[in-house]
């Protein structure tokens, strides 16, 4: 005889309380621009200590856990100059982040993080970015863009065509950084050339 299961007739709530990581950030104008853009492809130069990587941290969780994202896989890479340096910057902000509700697994080995909607989200150094060649990516941030050895390379041979994978929404791009004329003029040509692109009406610069 199947057993009656009893019903909870108490109306079901929903925990809404972000980890204590989501302080509150004061954004001016410029910042609150460049939260809110939707264009496919942006850069953002911007000097130490500017919030600039504090919000694509929160970016970077909030599109993890989009309910609306169409497909079962939302591959999403953030890197800086060096492994090391991109674990030191991302890796524990982004769990703490992360509710650990949302979370459904954590392989330090492979430096991905996944969560319970299906978004892998991948911690990697642009010093070897084959390390995340051969998967889609869906949503791209490149931190200390200005210090990139290998500058517009990553996105020309190595990391570009993963942006455009057929059958999936079009890739989106970030870079970001602070401006050095010594090291990172590839990264300056980039800005002056999405500003110019962004000027004819390019909405997706």
């Amino acid at each position: 005889m199947r057993a009656t299961v009893p019903i909870d007739e108490t109306p079901a709530t929903f925990d809404a309380t972000l980890p204590r990581a989501w302080r509150p950030q004061r954004f001016h104008a410029a910042q609150s621009a460049a939260f809110r853009s939707t264009a496919r492809h942006r850069a953002i130069e911007a000097g130490r200590r500017s919030g600039k990587s504090e919000g694509r941290k929160r970016e970077i969780v909030i599109r993890a856990l989009d309910p609306d994202w169409p497909l079962p896989v939302r591959y999403i890479v953030v890197g800086a100059p060096t492994q090391q340096q991109s674990m030191r910057l991302y890796w524990r902000d982004l769990l703490a982040l992360l509710p650990k509700r949302f979370v459904r697994a954590v392989r330090k080995t492979d430096y991905e993080i996944e969560t319970v909607t299906g978004a892998l989200i991948r911690v990697s150094g642009m010093d070897k970015p084959q390390r995340v060649e051969g998967d889609p990516i869906d949503d791209l941030f490149l931190d200390e863009f200005a210090d990139m050895r290998l500058g517009n390379a990553v996105l020309e041979d190595h990391l570009g065509p993963s942006l455009s994978t057929p059958d999936r929404p079009p890739g989106r791009l970030t870079v970001y950084g602070t401006p050095d004329m010594r090291s990172g003029a590839h990264f300056v040509d980039l800005c002056d050339k999405w500003s110019a692109n962004a000027a004819t009406g390019d909405g997706s610069y």
